[in-house]
């Protein structure tokens, strides 16, 4: 998701599943604002709805610029999108020339969140399962060998 101001918050991006209807009451994910749709544009002309693969800006009320970033997620309030701190992955190395153990930090890619993450063991699954410490609540909209999403 993307922002704008313009007359109002603007935000842009791809509608991943599901509709986006005018009026409707939503809310951004990870800090769970609760926005309504005021505005939907789809490819430049406005609209009452958008629908899945569609890539919209969206007007909405309740909500200021400065309060959404780069890669939030709008989601129906009673389907809120999980984030977590902490997951389980199972790490594939390939020509890593380092020595990679406990307490090793790396960068990790994750749609639009680039973040310094903390590798340790998990104590709850066999090798060569990891622990991944993220320092910050990132929306966990994939799925991973052994993933544990927390609320």
């Amino acid at each position: 998701m993307d922002k704008f101001k313009d007359m109002g918050t603007i935000v842009g991006g791809k509608v991943e599943s599901g509709t986006v209807k005018l009026n409707q009451s939503l809310i951004i994910m990870p800090n769970q604002s609760k926005v309504e749709v005021i505005g939907i544009e789809v490819d430049d002309e406005p609209t009452q709805f958008a629908r899945c693969g569609d890539n919209v800006l969206l007007k909405l009320k309740g909500v200021e610029e400065e309060e959404v970033s780069t890669g939030f997620v709008i989601c129906h309030p009673s389907a809120p999108v999980r984030t977590t701190k902490v997951f389980d992955a199972q790490l594939i190395i390939l020509d890593f020339k380092n020595i990679l153990c406990a307490g090793y930090t790396a960068v990790m890619h994750v749609h639009t969140l680039v973040e310094e993450v903390q590798i340790a063991v998990s104590p709850s699954a066999p090798p060569p399962l990891f622990r991944v410490d993220c320092p910050i609540n990132f929306l966990c909209c994939f799925s991973l060998t052994g993933a544990e999403a927390s609320d």
